[in-house]
């Protein structure tokens, strides 16, 4: 899943079970809004109620046989009953989670798609609804107009609107296909156009540090950070490339450090979050050994920010062991 650090409102159905909670707690980390349906038939709370509470989180109790009328960008439809144990108990109501439930939510889904539409008739310049219509097309059966064709489109609109966001959607539909080739072409060519932009850097970075190859994620920050030197956000990303990647962990720390140290940190919400700072420098310090330490970054992120959930599972690994 890329993150573009554009936000969207996405609807997770079961997202009360077992893969939806998980789904949640992913969108939400990629900075997404997140509104979570459940009926509970197998679902529990006990799955989100680590969520609840997340000012970009809401759960809501019902069940997707019935028609639902929300207003969001995405939808995750994973309400049924998957275990035999749980769909032989109750075949009818199985059935009709998988039929009428389906039936509802591609209802919703074209009833998103006729907003996201409208939008772009009223305003052709609008990024939110040719954003919307190319996950809609990307996402959708053909049967109900989804087509890639359709979707590359959208992207080319975006395109004339703003280069930097119409690569990546060119991207989003590459990662879509599969075409690894073309979403690093489409990410260094955002890089290219836009070298002051720290989310395409960022993205460009995050992209070459998960496939092996630290030492380019490290030189694409360097060119940001030499030309905007001093920036906060950019010294995070640094620290979090060393935690990520366990190379240049020293540089790192200083780095992490230096964010916890700058003016606004803490207060600003446009600035790195000190719990974020403290949990990966936890993970520096793991993974140089450092235990002791480490436990105290995962404690110090969690007292930030008790629902961290990253640092919940760092610092139970490391009591385990």
């Amino acid at each position: 899943m890329r993150n573009y650090n554009l936000r969207k409102r996405v609807l997770v159905t079961g997202g009360a079970g077992f893969l939806g909670s998980h789904l949640c707690e992913r969108l939400l980390a990629d900075g997404h809004d997140v509104l979570c349906v459940d009926n509970f038939f197998t679902g529990t709370k006990d799955n989100i109620a680590h969520l609840i509470g997340n000012p970009h989180f809401e759960l809501m109790r019902h069940d997707i046989t019935f028609p639902l009328f929300v207003e969001v960008d995405e939808i995750y439809n994973l309400a049924c009953p998957a275990s035999p144990i749980h769909y032989q108990h109750d075949p009818v109501q199985t059935t009709k989670t998988s039929v009428h439930g389906a039936i509802n939510m591609l209802g919703l889904a074209k009833r998103v798609k006729a907003e996201f539409e409208r939008t772009v008739r009223l305003d052709p310049s609008n990024l939110g609804g040719h954003e919307g219509l190319l996950q809609f097309y990307l996402q959708a059966p053909g049967v109900m107009g989804g087509s890639s064709a359709k979707a590359r489109a959208e992207a080319e609109a975006i395109a004339k609107v703003n280069p930097m966001r119409g690569h990546f959607a060119r991207a989003t539909i590459a990662n879509r296909e599969k075409d690894a080739v073309s979403v690093e072409r489409e990410d260094r060519a955002a890089v290219a156009g836009y070298p002051d932009s720290l989310v395409a850097v960022n993205t460009l970075a995050n992209l070459l540090a998960n496939t092996n190859r630290a030492d380019e994620a490290f030189a694409t920050m360097d060119r940001f950070l030499t030309r905007r030197p001093g920036d906060v956000n950019g010294a995070y990303a640094l620290g979090r490339i060393a935690a990520i990647t366990g190379k240049q962990l020293d540089r790192g720390e200083q780095a992490l450090r230096t964010v916890l140290a700058a003016p606004g940190v803490g207060t600003d919400s446009t600035l790195p979050s000190p719990a974020n700072a403290h949990y990966r420098l936890g993970d520096i310090l793991r993974k140089r050994g450092e235990r002791e330490r480490a436990t105290g970054e995962y404690e110090m992120a969690l007292k930030l920010n008790p629902r961290h959930e990253a640092a919940k599972r760092a610092l139970a690994s490391l009591k385990e062991r």
